[in-house]
């Protein structure tokens, strides 16, 4: 059985999360690492707010 996450913890590892990926975009552009595409969005918060994240199955 899975137990739910509050939404206050998804919301806020999604903002961690997203401060890392904001970190490692600023070092692959730094490094000068040639990359496909843009790095910086993978730093972006989701669109969705922690409510309509999906309960688990159950």
């Amino acid at each position: 059985m899975k137990t739910p996450s509050p939404r206050w913890a998804v919301k806020a590892a999604g903002i961690v999360a997203a401060g890392i990926a904001a970190r490692t975009a600023g070092r692959i552009t730094r490094m000068g690492v040639r990359a496909l595409g843009d790095p910086v969005p993978l730093s972006a918060l989701p669109a969705a707010p922690p409510s309509a994240v999906p309960k688990p199955a159950g």
